[in-house]
């Protein structure tokens, strides 16, 4: 009767395989979290160029003006990073002193002439973002499409001043030590993008 040449593994075999394991997953751990935060990072900053492209379509389909604004101390959020969008009363480019924290919801029945907020736009940013410039950059969208620095005392729609050379948001990640930098690069015509680093 033939002997079996099989054999398990010893302790010692088993110990430094463990050994080795763990000290991939030491390595790769930090690794696959940066690549996460990172994505995060980039997926956060994209959600406000398509809520501006968003708030573009809005604009064109209704006729309506639009201002946006990003927030580093949303209203609703305070410390967190967001943008919101407001149809302004119908004609008119200029809303005046906008209440952002106080503006009603647009539905069915708000009357042309009245300043409400498209809530379907409002994008609350969770991560700990940091933004600049500081403070609450204001927009307005004509219902061209094109992109106008909003300006509270204008009174005639093509007064307003177009961002030229295009007026550019940077946003770092994290916001206290940043590791990240993306930047929001807006043009007259109506095109908003998002680039690497900081330069539009």
């Amino acid at each position: 009767m033939m002997k079996s040449s099989q054999r398990g593994f010893t302790l010692v075999e088993m110990v430094i395989t463990l050994a080795l394991l763990v000290i991939l997953l030491a390595i790769a751990t930090p690794t696959a979290w940066e690549y996460y935060r990172r994505q995060r990072f980039d997926q956060a900053v994209q959600s406000l160029v398509s809520n501006i492209k968003a708030a573009q379509i809005n604009a064109v389909s209704t006729g309506y003006w639009y201002a946006f604004a990003f927030h580093s101390n949303c209203p609703y959020r305070p410390g967190r990073l967001c943008v919101q969008s407001v149809r302004l009363p119908q004609g008119e480019c200029s809303a005046g002193t906008i209440d952002w924290a106080g503006v009603p919801e647009c539905t069915d029945t708000t009357p042309p002439s009245q300043v409400c907020e498209d809530r379907r736009l409002r994008n609350f940013i969770e991560d700990d973002i940091g933004f600049t410039p500081a403070g609450t950059p204001e927009y307005v969208i004509s219902p061209m499409g094109m992109i106008f620095m909003y300006q509270s005392a204008a009174t005639v729609c093509t007064a307003l001043s177009i961002p030229n050379p295009p007026f550019q948001m940077t946003f770092q990640y994290p916001k206290n030590s940043p590791k990240w930098t993306r930047g929001l690069c807006l043009y007259s015509n109506g095109l908003a993008k998002k680039v690497h680093g900081t330069t539009c």
